[in-house]
């Protein structure tokens, strides 16, 4: 009975969002059993988009997408999944394209919420789905299947990336079947080819030459500057996949760029605007030696063009373009730090955008229907810049969100500009923090965000300060600094509503712990303070999940939004560990492990086991010898994970039985036997690529901490044959340590194995992702080996292929 008041009400209020958005929030935030009403009530809402002629007669305000969209951020994906599947399933398949375009949309929004789920279990069929639809009859189902393909991208990656070879040549032939003129299906296609491209990597090179083909044939034509626009903003993404490969293509988009920097057109400013946010993607993404002869034109541009264009778009993206030229110019930006910290901080100051009012709620939809029937019926009436109302209304308040960016933008950049300028900016520092401290209280979210994100920006600055000058008066300056923030920090974490904003905080406050290190823990409480917040946000006790939907009495599945926050206050535990050191905080680490135990049961899902078995092992590395006394309890927990099914979990776990081995001390010494067993195991026939690095790295780690308990004879050949390392690359610094920690202490085991060391160091060498530090290792291995041993090393490099040989020469000649 009530599950039908309940569908009765929300159907009567779908067109009053502010009722019905208290409706669900009841729902989710409750342990009732509604929220499947609510499945039920999206299938009628399905339905209903389902006809192009009710929606004429009946605007459904609040979408069926943006409900399925708080589902999937508030209930488990096992749960959702079994209830949703019989909806979509029949929409997708059905006659109607409006039907098809409504199972496109639940999946797309589904990819924030169930991100894991979908990597783990659905991405190849959902794929498969979304890439049929490209090629449907029916505009309305192709464009609802581009916004699904981009937000797969946004959510599901790095997995994504994998289809790499599916996906570009279907996005490539159908952005060639735009027409120019018809931006808006143009703009969906780009957004979709965006999403995609710029988390490629590598993967973009087959089709970087017809990408940027087709980018600059369009710059070069005469046009609709939409199409520009779009192509401008595409570069973008291009740049940050490509890197160093872009370079051949730099000269002529920077040509581009500087023209629409410069343009006194109107209908060309938002190509102005995007042009100036593409800039900033470029000098923060190409070589150095690249974009610095460029930088202090393009400040000079960018502060020009503040003082010429009166357009909060603008100053955002110009501000971004400051933050990225810090990084290309360090101290040398110091002669234009006046008038940026100027422009920025007026921006803070500024109400500007912010009206009071007493009105009612707008309307949310993802893609405007009447826009969509319009453009495939050919009615180009509307404009395609026309989009459902943006202003947020809070507390009486309407605010127009291009004010709210500028300043959110203005926060970030800040932040970034002293972290990369250092001593520069120190003159701004106090004016700059007081600003942004006292946004800490705005009502909007994404600038409380930017706020508690430019704040530990500020405190990393100023301990970069102190490193470079350690000076009594910066020091206390620092100290003064952090005595303000962190318990800020510790307020927000517990009091802050948004989960979003409480999870940047966490962020931000591991990246702040690293940083500072002990400068963060001088005052006296200050850890244990941290340590109860964090162990709040563990149990689920912080103001911002006091709402989250009670794990239901018969499992203890959680949403994936949960999980995630609990992930970022976990995150913070290993920074802490290494920050004051293994004696200091094992006692707090004793109180954390039973909320981390309890997540490695049999009944959790996989995120929880992978996160907790992770973060356990990262702790260890953190506590160093002080580790010791926990091994009885943790070696065989994480024997156990290494033979988990899921991927993620055994790799974290080999990964913390080898950080185990190399701090446990000689506790560890009488299970050598079994760890080797199960690694020599693993290392002959593990398949997944990852695990089997981490085999390789904890083998390492054995080795290096009880070279007498390990047949290194045997073991040295069997590590040398698993090379190369193809995905945990860091586990070369830990491989390489090895060798050479054994050449010095028994140098026979090494020489005898010189054939094998410089073959696989010709293949390892050609890995541009090798960390520094284990290139620098291997380099220095080699170099003794060839001293030591001449006639064999060269005979066994001349036995290589060219390349290889040449990169030995060059790796053996560097300083």
């Amino acid at each position: 009975p009530v599950g039908e008041e309940f569908f009765h009400f929300a159907w009567c209020s779908v067109d009053d969002p502010p009722v019905l958005s208290n409706i669900l929030t009841v729902v989710f935030c409750t342990r009732s059993k509604l929220w499947f009403s609510v499945v039920q009530w999206v299938g009628l809402l399905v339905a209903v988009n389902g006809f192009k002629d009710e929606i004429s007669q009946f605007r459904v305000f609040f979408s069926p997408w943006q409900v399925v969209d708080m589902l999937a951020l508030h209930l488990p994906p096992e749960k959702l999944f079994p209830q949703l599947t019989p909806l979509m399933e029949p929409a997708l398949l059905s006659a109607n394209p409006y039907h098809r375009k409504a199972g496109l949309m639940c999946l797309a929004v589904l990819a924030e919420g169930c991100g894991d789920h979908i990597r783990k279990k659905h991405l190849q069929p959902m794929l498969q789905v979304v890439c049929r639809a490209l090629s449907d009859d029916s505009q309305v189902v192709r464009n609802a299947a581009l916004f699904a393909l981009g937000q797969f991208s946004e959510n599901l990656q790095p997995d994504i990336a994998r289809y790499s070879d599916e996906i570009m040549p279907l996005l490539l032939r159908y952005l060639a079947g735009v027409e120019q003129a018809h931006t808006s299906h143009l703009a969906k296609a780009y957004y979709a080819l965006e999403n995609f491209v710029e988390n490629l990597e590598d993967k973009i090179s087959p089709y970087l030459p017809g990408l940027m083909e087709r980018m600059l044939f369009t710059l070069n034509s005469p046009g609709n500057p939409r199409a520009k626009e779009l192509v401008v903003s595409a570069l973008g993404a291009i740049a940050r996949a490509a890197r160093g490969t872009f370079r051949p293509y730099f000269q002529a988009v920077i040509d581009h760029l500087t023209g629409y920097l410069l343009t006194k057109r109107e209908d060309l400013r938002p190509v102005q605007v995007q042009s100036v946010e593409t800039l900033a993607i470029l000098a923060s993404t190409m070589d150095r030696d690249v974009f610095l002869p460029l930088a202090e034109k393009c400040c000079q541009l960018g502060l020009d063009l503040c003082d010429q264009v009166d357009d909060p778009d603008l100053r955002r993206c110009t501000y971004s373009l400051f933050s990225s030229l810090s990084i290309v110019m360090e101290d040398s930006i110091a002669p234009y730090l006046p008038r940026i910290t100027t422009l920025m901080l007026c921006s803070l100051r500024s109400t500007e955008g912010i009206e009071h009012h007493c009105s009612a709620g707008s309307s949310f939809l993802l893609f405007d229907d009447e826009e969509e029937e319009a453009e495939v019926e050919g009615d180009e009436s509307l404009s395609e810049d026309e989009e459902d109302d943006d202003d947020l209304e809070f507390m009486g308040l309407t605010v127009q969100n291009t004010f709210m960016d500028e300043k959110e933008d203005a926060c970030l950049s800040l932040g970034e500009i002293a972290h990369n300028s250092s001593v520069a900016f120190l003159p701004f520092m106090d004016c700059c923090f007081q600003e942004v401290f006292k946004l800490l209280e705005c009502f909007h979210i994404g600038i409380r965000k930017s706020t508690f994100c430019c704040l530990g920006q500020f405190c990393i600055a100023l301990h970069r300060v102190c490193e470079r000058d350690p000076s009594e008066p910066n020091s206390a300056a620092l100290q003064k600094m952090l005595s303000v923030v962190l318990p800020a920090y510790i307020t927000g974490i517990r009091e802050e509503k948004d989960r979003q904003v409480v999870m940047d905080i966490l962020d931000t406050l591991t990246k702040v712990v690293k940083a500072c290190k002990q400068e963060a823990f001088r005052e006296p409480g200050r850890l244990a303070d941290l340590c109860r917040v964090i162990r709040l946000a563990l149990e689920k006790k912080t103001a911002c999940q006091e709402n989250c939907l009670e794990e239901d009495e018969e499992g203890e599945d959680e949403a994936e939004y949960d999980i995630m926050l609990i992930e970022f206050a976990g995150e913070v535990i290993p920074a802490l560990a290494q920050a004051v050191g293994g004696e200091a905080f094992a006692p707090y680490f004793a109180g954390f492990l039973p909320l981390l135990i309890n997540k490695m049961k049999p009944t959790c899902g996989i995120s929880e086991k992978s996160f907790a078995v992770g973060i356990i092992a990262e702790t260890v590395q953190g506590l160093g010898r002080a580790s010791s006394p926990f091994v009885p309890r943790l070696l065989p927990l994480m024997m156990k994970a290494s033979h988990d099914r899921d991927t993620e979990v055994r790799s974290n776990a080999i990964f913390g039985l080898g950080v185990l081995a190399e701090h446990g001390g000689e506790v560890t010494y009488e299970h050598y036997p079994k760890l080797l067993g199960l690694l020599s195991n693993l290392i002959i026939h593990e398949r997944h690529s990852r695990v089997a690095d981490n085999v390789c790295g904890a083998v390492a780690r054995m080795v290096m901490a009880n070279p007498g308990g390990v047949p290194v004879g045997q073991v040295l050949p069997a590590l040398l044959r698993a090379l190369p390392l193809t995905e945990d690359l860091e586990e070369y610094k830990t491989v390489f340590r090895c060798l050479s920690f054994t050449y010095e202490r028994d140098p026979q085991q090494v020489l005898q194995l010189i054939g094998d060391i410089v073959q696989t160091s010709g293949i390892v060498l050609a890995t541009d992702e090798i960390p520094s530090a284990a290139r620098d290792t291997l380099i220095t291995l080699l170099r003794n080996l060839s001293i030591r041993c001449p006639e064999e090393f060269q005979s066994t490099m001349l036995s290589l292929p060219s390349e290889s040989q040449a990169l030995l020469e060059i790796a053996l000649s560097s300083s």
